[in-house]
């Protein structure tokens, strides 16, 4: 069953000089429980898109397109319909700790207000509920992390505090951004394990560069590059045999795979290439590459949009 839908999704951001194309026609549809992982290079838009779902973006930014949640377009939605969608249908794992995190507030206090506000339980129900999710994410010690500030827990505690809030409210569907990010690999092996088991039963969308994260948690993966998407398929398949040169340069950049830089750097937002938005970088491009935008096309669920792969 369809549970979301973006659909013809452009987000611009004006700035000196002209407009940030910061994500650019982007289309993708989720069912129940799926788990899909969107993956890219630091500043191709992951993060852009993730925070348009629940319209979380700067109020200059233009944004066209339709978000869909069980057919509630949430872009036009209005306060009251977007406040019931936020944290009670979709939940989101916000990347950065330090910054999603209130310094000034225990971790327990933090998870009781949603709960206090949207579930209209007392002071003391919500400080046992908060208790009560701590347990949840692994804590063995719920009470002393519940009366813990941000600053006392280390990146690992501080990250499994994040995904607690996140699913506070117990959404259908979550929204991960980052979730490995800056952790050590013991740390960032237990969030993964975390988001395995609190996803089983939830529509999921990872936002990550994390090739180790997006295999164990999705079933499908989405590239993105330079605002558009441009490989999408089965987990497995763009993993063992992806197709477009970014992704193949992408991987072939991690630790694990012989860090292999791509040549050159990604295109600016404010001044994209003609033709193929990779092709300044791509040792596979031919003339009709530096004119012709590719489209999204394929077979069997993998789609690459590259001129070189049809």
């Amino acid at each position: 069953m369809l549970v979301f839908a973006i659909k013809n999704l452009q987000i611009l951001f004006p700035a000196p000089g002209g407009v940030i194309h910061a994500v650019d026609t982007v289309n993708l549809e989720l069912n129940a429980h799926d788990k899909l992982a969107l993956i890219g290079e630091s500043g191709c838009g992951k993060t852009v898109l993730a925070h348009s779902i629940l319209r979380l973006l700067h109020g200059t930014t233009k944004i066209s397109g339709e978000i869909l949640y069980r057919g509630t377009d949430v872009l036009s939605a209005n306060d009251s319909t977007l406040q019931k969608i936020r944290g009670k249908e979709i939940g989101m794992i916000i990347q950065n700790p330090g910054l999603s995190l209130n310094p000034v507030r225990t971790i327990g206090k933090q998870i009781a207000e949603s709960c206090i506000e949207r579930e209209k339980m007392s002071s003391v129900e919500a400080f046992k509920y908060a208790e009560d999710m701590l347990k949840m994410v692994g804590f063995s010690n719920p009470t002393k992390i519940a009366l813990s500030y941000p600053h006392q827990l280390s990146g690992g505690m501080a990250q499994r505090a994040v995904v607690a809030l996140g699913l506070t409210l117990n959404p259908q569907m979550l929204i991960a951004d980052e979730p490995t990010k800056s952790l050590d690999e013991m740390s960032k092996r237990e969030i993964i394990d975390l988001l395995i088991e609190m996803s089983k039963d939830k529509t999921l969308l990872m936002i990550t560069h994390d090739l180790e994260a997006a295999s164990c948690i999705s079933n499908r993966v989405m590239v993105m590059y330079a605002g558009e998407l441009i490989e999408e398929g089965p987990t497995e398949e763009i993993m063992n045999n992806p197709r477009h040169p970014y992704t193949k340069g992408f991987m072939n950049a991690q630790p694990k795979r012989g860090l292999k830089p791509i040549p050159g750097i990604s295109p600016s937002l404010l001044n994209l290439p003609k033709g193929c938005r990779f092709h300044p970088r791509c040792s596979y491009a031919f003339p009709k590459c530096k004119t012709n935008h590719p489209e999204l096309i394929g077979r069997n669920g993998h789609k690459v949009r590259c001129h070189a792969c049809h």
